[in-house]
């Protein structure tokens, strides 16, 4: 039995091995070995998660329709094998299989408020409130929560009731519609008297776990698919890393189409649940508007998604965009991307089953969405994707990768001992970067310049010396008073900017404009900018409350005068 066990095992990682080669003979090993494990029992569940994810890169790049068809009934199937595996071993519950995604396994998360709505409406008893040993403590943060979720005659119990029971509440309180205590608990928080900001902040203090059962679920990393009207096939081996970023970025992209409402939701949905089945969360996919997703398909099979998110969450001076990336319809990665004029910070994930893959293809193409679409031409990434507190970004090289791309470091230090680095790898063949120094490497953000005006001279407007300059305006000029500041920052703008009535504004711009006075003011000179400069400002501000937030990067990156007025504000001198 051992040896058999050995044997498939050692047929797993050959098929793991062959999953990242390409050409006939490649496809007909892979072909063979596939069948040949078709009938097989697992009992080891390292081989299980192999397979699965084996199974996962091949149906992402497919050599060809037969073995994509092959595959794909294969994870169909994948959860008959978790059974198998349940029934022949003693981990009756699939315990050591938790929180890997596959089909017919469970995870478990502390998820957020919108996306334990999303999840609960989606998938109904498979998500359910997770009971552990904490179960006391969590009663406790509920109760401190509760007056604050009933209505005002309810808070007599919660007072009075020397013997009053949280969990046996929940239950009285959930009527005869709500299937269980997680339902009735979402729908206290959806008719309480709060905005969604503070549900959310309730809500996510509670620190509830949540269980999903992923038995025949097309949430699992299994079945999960976006929707991919073509197919592209690998009958040769994968792309390379571009030996000219520069060169790539610049040559013509294909069209970027923005999604109808319908097709926005259930990209959100998918999307949402593709990072949920990973214990994953990204603000800007799970409160994402619908009216604003895109879609670019660069080609070989590759999807990038881009969501937008509604006026009344957007950051205060960048634009926000999360990102999921699929291949052949299989999702394999996200990312998220934040524009700031002509810079755009971005960063990105790919996950661990795809990564022997075109990753680098992936990220090129995705720099291009935002040098054509965008006008990025700044392309900044933080020093937690170098590996700066991040093991397994440090492990992987990522810093020489994006230093072959052409990204250098911003610290000059850093920057100094990365051309060391280089010159011992040139001269030593088959020099590595000892670990250590691979750390001091990863200390620094790296950015890429593509604007020869901006190449060696560039400095980032650090946000947060923007943000202290509102506080320091709120507290010098008003007592702290923020909503006296507010309005007299609203008063001493529109004069400024000729602003005399809101008729045809909608709800957003207006608060855009509230949220942007009280920095915007503090612009020396401002009053003397032209009545052009000024009319563009306004139009500036009310696309930060539009209706698609990549209007406002546009127009944003247009007003150069903004631009350097900002960069005076948070403390970047000229150049001279």
């Amino acid at each position: 039995m051992l040896q058999r066990q050995s044997s498939i095992s050692a047929r797993i990682r050959r098929l793991a091995d062959l999953s990242r080669r390409f050409g006939p003979q490649a496809a007909a090993d892979k072909t063979q070995l596939v069948r040949a494990l078709r009938s097989t029992r697992l009992t080891n569940p390292d081989d299980l998660l192999l397979l699965h994810d084996t199974l996962c890169f091949m149906r992402a790049y497919p050599d060809s329709s037969e073995l994509e068809n092959l595959v794909e009934t294969e994870l169909q199937r994948f959860e008959a094998r978790v059974r198998g595996y349940r029934r022949s071993t003693r981990d009756k519950s699939a315990a050591r299989l938790a929180d890997s995604g596959i089909a017919g396994t469970k995870t478990t998360h502390p998820f957020g408020y919108e996306m334990a709505l999303l999840l609960k409406e989606r998938h109904g008893k498979s998500i359910k409130l997770e009971r552990d040993d904490n179960l006391s403590e969590w009663e406790d943060k509920l109760y401190d929560v509760l007056p604050l979720l009933v209505a005002w005659q309810e808070n007599d119990a919660i007072d009075n009731d020397d013997s009053f029971d949280v969990e046996g509440f929940l239950k009285r309180a959930r009527g005869e519609r709500s299937s269980d205590d997680l339902q009735g608990l979402l729908h206290l928080f959806r008719s309480a008297e709060l905005n969604q900001r503070l549900r959310r902040h309730f809500f996510e203090s509670l620190d509830l776990y949540l269980s999903w059962n992923l038995a025949a679920s097309r949430g699992s990393r299994t079945l999960c698919r976006f929707p991919s009207a073509s197919r592209f096939y690998f009958a040769e081996p994968l792309l390379p890393r571009s030996g000219d970023l520069a060169a790539q970025l610049k040559a013509p992209a294909k069209r970027l189409v923005r999604l109808s409402r319908s097709e926005g939701k259930e990209i959100i949905s998918l999307a949402c649940e593709v990072l949920a089945v990973r214990n994953r969360e990204l603000y800007p996919i799970t409160l994402a508007n619908p009216e604003e997703i895109y879609c670019i398909e660069p080609g070989r099979g590759l999807q990038i998604y881009l969501f937008a998110t509604p006026p009344s969450i957007r950051l205060p001076l960048e634009a926000n965009f999360g990102a999921m990336f699929a291949r052949n319809g299989m999702p394999i990665g996200y990312g998220i991307a934040a524009t700031l004029f002509d810079r755009v910070e971005i960063a990105i994930n790919v996950f661990p089953a795809y990564r022997a893959g075109e990753s680098a293809y992936i990220i090129e193409q995705f720099f291009k969405v935002f040098y054509h679409h965008f006008g990025s031409r700044i392309f900044l990434v933080r020093s937690m994707q170098m590996g700066n507190d991040e093991e397994e970004a440090l492990k992987s090289g990522a810093f020489w990768f994006y230093y072959k791309l052409g990204f250098r470091a911003i610290s000059p230090a850093v920057r100094k001992l990365a051309e060391q680095e280089r010159a011992k790898q040139l001269q030593r063949r088959g020099y590595r970067t000892p670990l250590k120094t691979q750390e001091k490497l990863a200390k620094s953000d790296v950015v890429l310049v593509l604007d020869d005006a901006q190449r060696g001279s560039w400095k980032e407007p650090p946000l947060a010396r923007l943000a202290y300059r509102v506080t320091d305006y709120f507290a010098q000029s008003h007592d702290g008073d923020r909503e006296a500041g507010i309005e007299a920052a609203l008063s001493e703008l529109t004069t400024i900017l000729a602003v005399r009535s809101f008729k045809g504004w909608s709800e957003g711009e207006v608060t855009s404009l509230k949220r942007l006075a009280p920095l915007l003011i503090n612009i020396k000179g401002l009053p003397r900018w032209s009545a052009r400069e000024k009319r563009d400002l306004v139009s500036v501000i009310r696309a930060k409350g539009s209706r698609y937030e990549r209007d406002y990067a546009l127009l944003s990156l247009k007003h150069k005068k903004l631009k350097r007025a900002i960069e005076i504000l948070a403390g970047i001198e000229p150049n001279r």
